[in-house]
């Protein structure tokens, strides 16, 4: 069967269908903070797991717990806020994943 009878589209017509406004530019920048911030964040921590490690006469295992937990935390966080939004689209955690693994 032919894609183009079957009404289906690659990502590249469909963002040449749909052009690039005022509301993508908002949402790329917008996302882009989102990456800035989160980078800042991995990089902030080194500085503060030294400074945390010398006031508080931390060992290095104890600096690396630290480190670890605030990873755990962000990984809890993702999860949650996947579920959150499988849960607000009505779908199921099964349809979620089969349609992120078939998509082009």
């Amino acid at each position: 069967m032919d894609r183009e009878a079957a009404g289906l589209y690659i990502l590249d017509e469909t963002l040449e269908s749909v052009g690039f406004g005022k509301f993508q530019a908002f949402a790329l920048g917008y996302a882009g903070l989102g990456w800035f911030a989160e980078a800042m964040e991995i990089m902030i921590l080194s500085f503060i797991g030294q400074a945390v490690k010398s006031e508080c006469q931390q060992t290095s295992t104890q600096e690396s717990l630290l480190s670890t937990i605030v990873f755990d935390r962000m990984l809890i966080g993702a999860y949650t806020w996947a579920f959150y939004q499988i849960i607000m689209a009505g779908g199921t955690l099964i349809t979620s994943i089969s349609s992120s693994l078939l998509t082009n």
